[in-house]
């Protein structure tokens, strides 16, 4: 099964611990996770991608930081994602609509999981998930994946 933009369900909340996991990323604004909380995945593999909200600036009030924490449940570990979007980038002489950063990786599996193939599935997932996920899609948004770990970015 390939992946796919769905709203959790409570049997999947309940499965993840998603409740538990949303606390932890978002304590402070919400004690549970949305109702209506969309994600990308492929339930045959249980792989999923999940979008926990943005980052509070800690030096602004109400403000938050250009970077974002996603999870990317993968082999039965939460791995952190620290990604940045931005729009309209061109790479390798290809134009793109979307295009994510990769920042960091956090794991304390990481080191028994393939790093190359961990990137393959995380752009496959970005590109599902698209313009905005389950919300609005747009047929010609094209969407790329740079890892930008070691501080290179454009």
């Amino acid at each position: 099964m390939p992946f796919v933009n769905e709203y959790v369900t409570e049997a999947d909340n309940k499965k993840y611990n998603l409740d538990e996991l949303w606390v932890r990323y978002n304590g402070v604004l919400s004690q549970k996770l949305p109702d209506k909380k969309s994600w990308v995945i492929d339930r045959e593999k249980e792989i999923w991608l999940l979008d926990t909200g943005r980052i509070p600036d800690p030096d602004l009030d109400h403000a938050f930081l250009p970077e974002q924490i996603w999870i990317l449940h993968y082999q039965g570990h939460n791995i952190e994602v620290k990604i940045q979007a931005s729009k309209n980038k061109e790479i390798a002489g290809k134009e793109y609509k979307g295009v994510w950063d990769l920042l960091a990786l956090s794991s304390d599996a990481l080191e028994n999981l393939q790093t190359d193939l961990l990137l393959q599935i995380l752009e496959e997932m970005l590109k599902t998930y698209g313009y905005m996920g389950l919300t609005v899609q747009r047929p010609d948004y094209t969407v790329a994946l740079r890892d930008c770990r070691r501080g290179e970015r454009g």
